[in-house]
Order: C-alpha cells, then structure tokens, then sequence
C-alpha cells in the first residue's frame, strides 16, 4: 500500500501534463445525418447533454430506446435530438417510462380496412396545437402485412422539431 500511493501521483502528473499538451481530439465515427453513417447504424447524440453527433449502432430487442424514433424517418437527415438510435428492423420503441422504452417484437392489431399495423397508440399523440396527426390519415400506407406511419408525409423537419420541443416541456 506504500508503494502504490507514490505510482498513483505519477500516474495522474504524467496524465495531466499529456492532457495539457494535447492540440486536438480525434473522433471517428462523428457525422451530421444518418446518411453518414454505415448500414445498421444512426447518427445520434454522444450523451444527452452532448452536441456531438457519433455514429451507434441501432438497438436490438430489450435495449433503451426512445419512443419519438417510431415516428421519425430513417435514415434520418438530421441530427437526432437524443441518444439513442432507432430499433432495428422489425422492432419498435415499447415506451415503459415516459419517452424512454425498449425495443421489442410489435404487437399487431387489426387496423383500418382489416389491414394490420405495427401498432396500435395506447393515447392520442400529443403534438403542437394546430397540428392534426392521427395515425388513421393519410400518412399510412401498407407495407407487406403490418401498417408504418411515415412521418415525412405527416411533419416537415420544422414541424417535427417544434413538436420534440413541445414533448419534452409536458414531461418536465
């Protein structure tokens, strides 16, 4: 125990005096929209207090997810507002505490015209006053067996920010 006090301090100077001399960062994998990114993967925040925009890779079954990616389009030609990537192919963002969920196998119910969709709000979506989004419009469109929204039908990139915004006040 004598010993390993003295190696610590040397340790921390000697990461100290190299953190000071460093010039830059070099992160790989940073990007601007998904389009930067390689297949299976989005552009999301480093963290949640972060601007920086990184490279993750999808979510798989049981991992967070955030439960504004069932209706964004991807790829996504933006930066994404939080940090957590889309559910892959064939899953979809179960929301369990407020905007955060998992992603998990979709429960599909019987839709309009006895399609199916991939699912079924258990509310009615909050959204900006103004703005009339239903699930039922337009914007659905079939896809094999289950129904997808397309948020590009429904919002425009503005419209979709103003309405992120609007979510995270009614959740503080």
């Amino acid at each position: 125990m004598d010993m390993l006090l003295p190696k610590l301090l040397l340790a921390t100077l000697c990461l100290v005096a190299l953190v000071q001399h460093c010039q830059a960062l070099v992160l790989t994998g940073a990007c601007d929209s998904d389009h930067d990114c390689t297949v299976g993967h989005c552009c999301a925040r480093w963290n949640p207090s972060s601007n920086l925009a990184v490279c993750k890779p999808v979510g798989r079954e049981g991992q967070l997810c955030h439960t504004a990616s069932n209706s964004m389009p991807f790829p996504f030609s933006g930066v994404r507002r939080f940090w957590r990537c889309p559910c892959q192919q064939g899953l979809t963002c179960e929301g369990s505490e407020g905007n955060i969920g998992h992603c998990r196998q979709p429960a599909t119910t019987p839709g309009p015209e006895g399609r199916k969709r991939a699912w079924a709000p258990e509310e009615q979506a909050r959204v900006p006053e103004g703005h009339a989004w239903r699930p039922e419009g337009p914007a659905w469109r079939p896809e094999g067996p289950v129904w997808k929204p397309e948020a590009t039908d429904t919002f425009s990139y503005d419209d979709l920010l103003e309405w992120m915004e609007a979510e995270k006040a009614l959740t503080k």
